[in-house]
């Protein structure tokens, strides 16, 4: 099925991080991570629900594995990592590939769907709810005004209580600075400095 160039995946592992976390925060921070993560794939399954989106929604186990001697620790540490915050990871050496596989962690009881039909079930959602979604206008700036957002266009401004920024290169200069972070993969780019 296709994906919009997305994985389609909904999980809360996301890669070998939560022994990063630990180890770099704290078990704590680890802990509220994953909670987070969980909780959005419960949301958005409820979402699916009561709004009756037809978007292939299904539970899937979901696995990092590798194919190198090098990595299969780091497997393992994965693995006692996410276990001592609680949650019910394996180490798996079979994940019944077409191709040999040395180790692997599984997350049980994640999630995969159609993200392009979920897309569309939320935007008929919203619509059928009295909200508006522009398309195809150029915001230059986003600034807080008594309680709401004043959302600056190259042809209007508009005024709402929440706005939703889903694009591929952040155009606010939120306080993280993600623009920084950033990696231009194209030769046409412009550096546009926004302030929030």
């Amino acid at each position: 099925m296709p994906h919009g160039n997305t994985t389609a995946k909904i999980t809360s592992q996301h890669g070998l991080f939560y022994d990063y976390l630990i180890n770099t925060f704290s078990k704590e921070f680890a802990k509220s991570y994953l909670d987070a993560n969980e909780q959005a794939i419960k949301n958005i399954q409820k979402i699916i629900d009561s709004e009756h989106i037809d978007c292939d929604f299904e539970w899937q186990d979901s696995y990092v594995y590798t194919d190198m001697n090098d990595e299969v620790q780091k497997i393992k540490d994965e693995v006692t990592s996410v276990n001592s915050i609680g949650f019910p990871a394996e180490f798996v050496e079979d994940i019944s590939l077409p191709f040999k596989t040395l180790a692997g962690i599984k997350f049980p009881k994640q999630a995969q769907f159609h993200p392009l039909n979920y897309c569309k079930g939320l935007c008929d959602c919203i619509i059928k709810n009295g909200g508006n979604i522009y398309e195809n206008t150029k915001v230059f700036d986003v600034n807080k005004k008594d309680g709401f957002y004043e959302v600056q266009t190259d042809t209007h401004t508009v005024h709402a209580k929440y706005v939703v920024l889903a694009c591929h290169y952040p155009i606010i200069n939120a306080p993280r600075f993600l623009f920084f972070k950033n990696v231009p993969r194209n030769f046409l780019f412009n550096w546009i400095y926004y302030k929030f």
